[in-house]
């Protein structure tokens, strides 16, 4: 162990009790859902997107046969 070693992990300690604390305050939660917070939500937005219309993708039965060269 180096001499610094204490002292980093100590400032690392507090650096993380600070984030908590911020994020305790500012109300943002770890989620391991992978969903953003509620208020950056669209739904309207999401709703529209689902009306139009999907894209269509068709897979290939067979492979082609290759073009003759003229």
């Amino acid at each position: 162990m180096g001499p610094y070693t204490t002292a980093i992990k100590t400032a690392q300690e507090d650096i993380d009790k600070i984030i908590k604390r911020v994020n305790e305050l500012t109300g943002i939660k770890e989620s391991d859902t992978g969903l953003g917070p509620p208020s950056q939500w669209d739904l309207a937005g999401d709703k529209q997107m689902m009306a139009e219309h999907p894209l269509q993708v068709r897979a290939r039965a067979r492979a082609r046969e290759p073009r003759s060269s003229r």
